[in-house]
């Protein structure tokens, strides 16, 4: 149980990671700049160029999408932590700690910076 709970962990925080850096590529591109990559012939830009044309929609479901990674992460992460952790004040401890650590390095910071450079 505890090693299917990390794994799982691990693949919902690496997935809110993506998320989050096309969250923060889909801020810091523009209409114009989208229009650019469409006449230049650039692979995906069409696509980019209909994501574009309303990011509000788009921006709401990577939100959205990125929370429930998040929150999976964090259950799992405590589920884990009570199977190894006899003590309820430990296991919220230990479980608020790994994932604060986990969500501001691994989808806060991380993904954003290469979201923002990409």
């Amino acid at each position: 149980m505890i090693t299917q709970a990390v794994l799982v962990a691990l693949v919902s925080a690496v997935v809110a990671f993506v998320l989050a850096a096309a969250e923060a590529a889909l801020h810091r591109m523009s209409r114009v700049r989208a229009e650019e990559l469409y006449d230049e012939g650039r692979v995906g830009s069409a696509a980019l160029r209909a994501v574009m044309g309303e990011p509000t929609a788009y921006l709401a479901v990577l939100a959205f999408l990125r929370v429930a990674a998040e929150m999976t992460t964090a259950v799992l992460v405590t589920l884990a932590v009570a199977e190894l952790v006899p003590s309820t004040g430990w296991v919220l401890a230990a479980s608020i700690g790994i994932t604060l650590l986990m969500a501001f390095v691994v989808v806060g910071v991380s993904p954003r910076t290469l979201g923002r450079a990409n």
